[in-house]
This record gives structure tokens, sequence and C-alpha cells, in this order.
């Protein structure tokens, strides 16, 4: 649905066995994204990832998006 998506690191921060990365989210809507049909627009919204490590590997990732902020800019 989002075609050419890149993920930017804006930020990471590192707690003991957690860590917190904070992106940016850009690509060009080109396919079906829940019930929005394609607009060939470029977006960017904001989102963030929390990770639980233990033992070195991620035993937990948790993913907030902007989603708000992403169906306007499908909206308008």
């Amino acid at each position: 649905a989002l075609s050419s998506l890149y993920h930017s690191v804006e930020s990471v921060l590192v707690d003991q066995d957690q860590v917190v990365v904070r992106v940016v989210y850009n690509g060009k809507h080109t396919g079906k994204l829940l019930h929005y049909e394609p607009t060939n627009k470029r977006i960017q919204y904001y989102g963030a990832s929390f990770f639980t490590i233990e033992n070195g590997k991620i035993t937990q990732v948790w993913v907030l998006g902007d989603l708000v902020t992403l169906y306007k800019q499908l909206e308008n």
C-alpha cells in the first residue's frame, strides 16, 4: 500500500533491557490501505517502537504510529 516506505530513525533511547526508537515514515500511497484507495500522494507520519531485550535478543516489540496524521493526508 505504501511503496518506497522509508523509516528514518530520529532518536534511540536505551534503559537496561528497554529500547525506544522514534521514527519518521515516508512513502507513496500506491495501493489500497484499509478502506483508502490509492491516491499516489507522498505521505509522512511519525511513530515509535518499544523493544524489550533479553539475553541479547528482542523478545517483545510494541509499535505506535500517528495514524490520524496518515489518514488526514490520504483524505485530502
